[in-house]
């Protein structure tokens, strides 16, 4: 929990550009009646799983950034997707999980749900796509490695407007690449 003063600075500071799924925003991520809103301005620094950004916030997100965050997404998905799947032991699920979420992977995934984006989605993969990376991993080509920033960063996008729908049919498109749907 917060302090008072702390508290009182967050709602200032962070709380206008905070959406909250039932708040009324432009990033459309719901409506809430009055009698809930306190309480979850109280508790929003607590709720990062619903965080919803106002869409200014996020432009001001560098690519590498919301690849960062992406990156983090994914990763959960093809952890949950495993584990949905019954790859259940250690070994095995960490072996799996690394051929999923390695670069050649993420890009072959990215080429097939490419048809499927919508312009806005087009428009911030190409800008992860163009991301000015330092380094790629030697197992990696740097177009597949520049794809799988792409791929991260709409994921972050994504999942920064609270569009947890939307990064789950894309997430589904992908795993039935290579026959991986379950």
């Amino acid at each position: 929990a917060l302090s008072s003063a702390a508290s009182d600075v967050y709602k200032r500071q962070v709380m206008p550009t905070i959406f909250l799924p039932g708040f009324p925003s432009a990033a459309g991520c719901g409506t809430m009646g009055p009698a809930n809103h306190f309480n979850l301005l109280e508790n929003a620094m607590e709720n990062y799983f619903e965080l919803c950004l106002a869409p200014d916030d996020i432009r001001a997100i560098s690519s590498v950034g919301l690849a960062h965050l992406g990156d983090a997404v994914y990763e959960l998905l093809v952890r949950t997707y495993l584990c949905a799947g019954g790859k259940a032991t250690g070994k095995g699920l960490h072996r799996a999980a690394v051929e999923l979420v390695r670069a050649e992977s993420q890009a072959r995934r990215a080429d097939a749900i490419l048809p499927l984006l919508t312009e806005a989605e087009l428009a911030v993969f190409k800008r992860g796509r163009n991301a000015h990376v330092h380094t790629i991993p030697h197992a990696a080509s740097r177009g597949d490695y520049l794809k799988a920033t792409a791929l991260e960063c709409l994921f972050g996008w994504l999942y920064l407007r609270g569009e947890r729908e939307r990064i789950n049919a894309l997430f589904t498109a992908m795993m039935e690449v290579d026959g991986h749907a379950l």
